[in-house]
């Protein structure tokens, strides 16, 4: 049977370095639990966003009830540099879907690395820092040593990807977005489906970052803007094409764009000026051609509306039908997803229907998630 490398779980990457604090002396343990099948695994750490090399001194994974030591290039102990990211070598053992998967790596030196915008949603029990060493090896027995003074580490730093050797067949569809995206309301269905439907064949990545845009990165003079990631024009090529395996992406960007100008939302200053819709459609045009360029076939999806949002006016909301009606009319995406037409009051189509509402005007609730999910023509995504 022929193999390849698929990406099982992945996270968006950006500077968190404002909210985390230095980890001198510290074990980090990630947990995680295999929706696939497959021969071996391995992982993409990331210090993308780091200013400093990391180096972890010692690495372990743990695959069910056997324990092996993870390296890359061959050593036991070794560093991740600065705006670099690095594979681990594979670990091969068979793999089963519902496999608990732990990585668990001691850094002595102090760390300040590129980190994650997830919530761990992907643990088993969560992601943990604790102070010293707490590596078992792979001789010991397997059962995994409890962490005293464990704390929940959020963001999770360092661990971008986990892949699996799997079958040719097999593919991971990435959800690359924004807020709306990174909660999860429509994503998780989705996955659950995909999962579902192709025996956990197709894997699903949520590559969403509160506040992300497509055009533009967040200036630096807002106090969250590094944490609201790179431009996806930007972010396009660590977090997606650096990933095995992924054959489909749903590009959901474009409602910060045209909410975030001219408010105080961000950090009480002014963001930049609203763009054009010359330069949105632009913009989508450039990314949907990286991702196709590299073999990955596109879906557009429409920007919600966000009237009683603080950001909204005529001029965003006429700006935001202007991109709406050219998605779809295909001139550029192939494939598109309505989710405006999913969420927006059939009476007033410039908000999200009441029983949609997050309460904030922008956010959809897990029901409105729902409905935007039943927009997505799942059938089309289990063929690579």
């Amino acid at each position: 049977m022929m193999l390849r490398w698929v990406t099982e779980w992945a996270c968006a990457q950006c500077d968190c370095r404002l909210f985390i604090s230095p980890l001198p002396d510290k074990t980090l343990r990630c947990r995680f639990k295999s929706t696939s099948d497959g021969e071996a695994l391995r992982f993409l750490l990331s210090n993308f966003y780091g200013s400093e090399p990391v180096r972890i001194e010692k690495a372990t994974v743990t695959i069910g009830e056997a324990c092996f030591r993870l390296t890359a290039g061959g050593r036991s102990g070794f560093t991740v540099a600065a705006l670099q990211s690095i594979r681990t070598d594979p670990v091969k053992f068979r793999i089963y879907a519902g496999d608990e998967v732990e990585i668990c790596f001691y850094v002595k030196d102090d760390i300040i690395s590129g980190s994650m915008t997830q919530t761990g949603e992907h643990s088993v029990v969560g992601d943990y820092t604790a102070p010293g060493r707490f590596i078992i090896e792979p001789n010991q027995r397997t059962v995994l040593p409890q962490i005293p003074e464990a704390v929940f580490q959020e963001p999770l730093m360092l661990v971008q990807a986990m892949e699996i050797l799997t079958g040719e067949e097999s593919f991971a569809v990435a959800a690359f977005g924004d807020s709306i995206t990174q909660m999860g309301f429509w994503f998780n269905p989705l996955r659950d489906k995909l999962l579902n439907a192709s025996s956990g064949r197709i894997t699903a990545l949520n590559l969403g970052i509160s506040g992300n845009r497509l055009l533009r990165s967040t200036p630096d003079r807002c106090i969250f803007g590094e944490a609201f990631g790179d431009s996806a024009l930007i972010r396009v090529y660590q977090d997606i094409l650096t990933l095995s395996g992924v054959s489909k992406v749903i590009i959901a960007l474009g409602v910060n764009d045209i909410s975030q100008p001219g408010t105080d939302d961000v950090g009480g200053k002014c963001v930049d000026e609203m763009p054009s819709f010359g330069q949105m459609a632009r913009g989508y045009k450039i990314l949907k051609d990286v991702l196709e360029k590299n073999g990955i076939q596109v879906y557009g999806a429409t920007i919600t509306p966000f009237e009683g949002y603080s950001g909204f006016n005529e001029g965003a909301e006429s700006l935001r039908n202007q991109v709406n009606e050219w998605m779809r009319g295909k001139e550029v995406f192939e494939h598109i997803i309505d989710f405006d037409q999913a969420i927006c009051d059939p009476f007033h189509k410039s908000r999200i229907r009441p029983e949609y509402d997050s309460g904030d005007h922008l956010h959809p609730n897990e029901t409105g998630g729902r409905a935007m999910f039943d927009r997505i023509p799942v059938d089309g995504f289990t063929d690579r």
